[in-house]
């Protein structure tokens, strides 16, 4: 960090507002910071705000401590660190809930109710036995503590926690944490359970979903070509890395990606909004180019584009209708040859592979499995629909 106009290292821990950080490619944000003059960021605040893609920030823009830099180059201005940041506050609002539980509730109703039971029977005896009877002093008082004694549920505490502990041992025999014993009660009387989308009930992480076509070629060799269009060397980002295992996990994917040596790469940036690579065959010395980028960009850059915009357009908005974001990939053959658009391909946030069993399980329990996200509707809705969670969805002001 930069303090008293001389560039220092220090641990994270002893950041001060006003210090000037360097923010690089891989680094995790130390502290809440505003962005000074230099490059764009791409920040995965997935952590944070639930986004499974990286968002851009610029010049003057805040970025929050605990992300982490995708790409680019700026120096940053730390103004809150340690509780005072955003993933500061959220943390202490957690830590600080004073809200009590349904136990302590009936807890204290039970205590309630056993005060008022032996203050009914102290003021009999002290009316009625001592006025009445004219019991001796001595007499009435044992009489009284045996009443205040066997009212109070001496036991009841130490079998209350007896009971939740042993709930405990067979919950974290099933990998679950438990921070508070008393949770163990109000999980018992569970019947909505409310999960985050991103990273709990999905992946949190982009997949390819099945592409589209044009021209006869198959979906094999849109992933593929995507694939030859991406950068697979060095720190690629989130797109570039999930269209490259896509295309790895194809029969012989490996292989075909081998074929081909890349001669020249240029990557994606805010003006052009697409990747282009030169490659040449291993083989039989074969020039091919490859690109892939923002779908209309790539639908303007065919030869042919008057002649599928029409049905390209409809399969984009029939993506961004479901949550699906699309990349549309071209190829030219040769020097001279002409770009053609060859398909689009569908990435999203895929379900976990047990989500839908489980959610299974929790209604067949008898509890019902809200979603919160954060994510647009459109999105929310596919993962809903894939887990057949159904499709009413409310916005958070509602709900209020």
């Amino acid at each position: 960090c930069k303090r008293d106009g001389e560039w220092k290292t220090l641990p994270s821990n002893m950041l001060v507002p006003g210090d000037v950080v360097m923010i690089k490619i891989g680094s995790i944000i130390p502290a809440d910071c505003k962005l000074l003059n230099g490059e764009d960021l791409k920040v995965d605040q997935s952590g944070l705000t639930g986004e499974s893609l990286p968002v851009t920030k610029k010049s003057g823009d805040e970025v929050y401590s605990g992300s982490i830099v995708k790409r680019g180059e700026i120096e940053a201005l730390v103004h809150a660190t340690g509780v005072n940041t955003f993933f500061g506050k959220a943390a202490n609002l957690v830590a600080t809930t004073a809200e009590h539980g349904h136990l302590q509730q009936v807890l204290s109703d039970i205590g309630a109710f056993c005060m008022s039971y032996i203050a009914v029977w102290v003021v009999i005896l002290v009316f009625v036995v001592y006025l009445e009877y004219r019991w001796y002093y001595r007499a009435g008082i044992n009489i009284l503590l045996v009443v205040i004694i066997g009212g109070i549920p001496i036991a009841m505490p130490v079998v209350l926690s007896v009971t939740m502990a042993s709930g405990v041992s067979e919950l974290a025999k099933k990998q679950a944490i438990v921070t508070r014993i008393t949770a163990v009660e109000e999980l018992a009387g569970m019947d909505i359970l409310c999960s985050d989308k991103t990273g709990t009930l999905t992946l949190n992480e982009l997949t390819v979903d099945v592409p589209t076509t044009v021209g006869g070629v198959s979906a094999e060799e849109v992933i593929l070509i995507g694939a030859l269009a991406a950068r697979r060397e060095g720190d690629p980002d989130a797109i570039d890395s999930c269209i490259s295992v896509a295309a790895e996990k194809q029969e012989n994917g490996a292989m075909k990606l081998n074929e081909y040596e890349v001669k020249s790469f240029f990557p994606f940036n805010p003006t052009d909004k697409r990747t282009e690579a030169k490659l040449v065959s291993k083989t039989d010395g074969h020039v091919l180019f490859a690109s892939k980028g923002a779908p209309q960009v790539m639908i303007d850059l065919a030869h042919n584009a008057d002649d599928i915009r029409e049905e390209q357009e409809k399969l984009i908005n029939d993506f961004a209708l479901r949550g699906l974001r699309a990349i549309g990939v071209c190829k030219k053959e040769g020097e001279d040859g002409v770009w053609q658009f060859i398909g689009l391909i569908p990435l999203l946030d895929p379900p976990r592979h047990d989500t839908k069993e489980t959610i299974d399980h929790a209604i067949e329990l008898g509890v019902g499995v809200k979603m919160i996200t954060g994510d647009q509707v459109a999105i929310g809705k596919e993962t809903a629909r894939r887990l057949g969670m159904g499709l009413n969805f409310h916005n958070a002001k509602i709900v209020r």
